[in-house]
């Protein structure tokens, strides 16, 4: 991977796998009820979701992706590149395949089953090949489906790139996260991200604590330690070509549209 050059550091913004989920479960819906950003205004799409009769515990999911779709919108318009990472297109297709096997087994007919958490075997033995190609088809279409609203998303460098890998291996020595948060949060790194859109409470903690140890009552010490040794492995890894202070990506909650905000 070549290095980036303190000139030419652009403005990232990383979008995680549930911010991205939550984005395109809201345009689906929007889509079907014409709702902004397919007709009519955000504070419309907002009083809309707040009223609606049918849509139970569904409605804060659709109301985060309302917000995600907003702050995208505006983030590509202020100028920053969006980007998600080949880990998120693996945990949409995991996640695809798995969603098929629960529903399947939810409909059996088996009296009185218990439902434990679903073993692989069992979810493989319940998966179809059209579930595996509506799998491929649903993480291929992403991009796609948000190029219809005028967002523009974009992959980060393969993950056979080694050192996106040596960067989250990196990362795990130094802060406790999933092997999934580790490589999203590399990806970003590798790309000098400015802030990744997370809806994920703990993965947003340990990144803010990471890009501003005070954030972190009580850990601003062990936390200053641990963005030193991130900062330190960039440079190492010849991501950065320059040893100033560097920023570490932030982590951003979209605020939640409400019926009388304006666009």
């Amino acid at each position: 991977m070549p290095p980036i050059p303190a000139d030419q550091v652009s403005d990232v913004v990383f979008v995680d796998t549930q911010a991205m989920h939550y984005a395109l479960l809201y345009l689906k819906y929007a889509k079907t009820e014409g709702l902004w950003p397919f007709a009519g205004e955000q504070a419309g799409a907002a009083a809309a979701l707040r009223d609606a009769d049918d849509l139970a515990h569904y409605r804060t999911g659709l109301q985060d992706g309302l917000s995600t779709t907003a702050h995208l919108k505006r983030a590509e318009r202020d100028g920053n590149q969006l980007m998600w990472c080949p880990m998120s297109r693996l945990e949409w297709a995991h996640n695809r395949l798995r969603a098929h096997g629960m529903v399947r087994a939810a409909n059996e007919t088996v009296e009185g089953r218990w439902f434990a958490p679903l073993r692989e075997g069992e979810i493989l033995s319940l998966l179809t090949e059209e579930d595996y190609a509506q799998a491929g088809e649903a993480v291929r279409d992403v991009p796609e489906r948000l190029r219809e609203v005028d967002i523009h998303v974009t992959s980060t460098r393969s993950l056979r790139d080694a050192a996106i890998w040596d960067l989250a291996e990196g990362v795990l020595q130094v802060v406790y996260m999933t092997n999934q948060d580790a490589l999203i949060y590399a990806s970003a790194l590798s790309e000098l991200a400015r802030a990744i859109v997370t809806y994920d409470g703990y993965f947003a903690t340990v990144v803010r604590g990471l890009r501003d140890p005070t954030s972190l009552q009580g850990m601003e010490a062990q936390f200053a330690a641990k963005q030193s040794r991130i900062q330190t492995m960039l440079t190492e890894h010849d991501i950065i070509t320059f040893e100033d202070d560097l920023t570490l990506p932030a982590a951003v909650r979209p605020g939640r549209i409400k019926p009388g905000d304006d666009q």
